[in-house]
């Protein structure tokens, strides 16, 4: 089993730290960024002000194996 690369963007609040999403380049978690930035700026998102990081991950998805009898 192995896992992705993959990049995560988390955002950062007093309560904690949120998962965004995952990314497989730098420039599509910049790019992600950049458009909570927009939603930001003009469709007064105001949720969504804060810290974010952008940080490497290793992504796995387990799910369970059919065995059949």
């Amino acid at each position: 089993m192995y896992g992705m690369e993959r990049l995560a963007v988390f955002k950062v609040t007093d309560e904690g730290m949120f998962i965004c999403g995952y990314f497989d380049t730098k420039e599509d978690a910049i790019r992600y960024l950049t458009e909570v930035g927009k939603m930001i700026n003009f469709q007064m998102q105001h949720q969504l002000v804060g810290e974010y990081l952008i940080l490497p991950t290793l992504y796995y998805n387990l799910q369970q194996m059919n065995f059949k009898k």
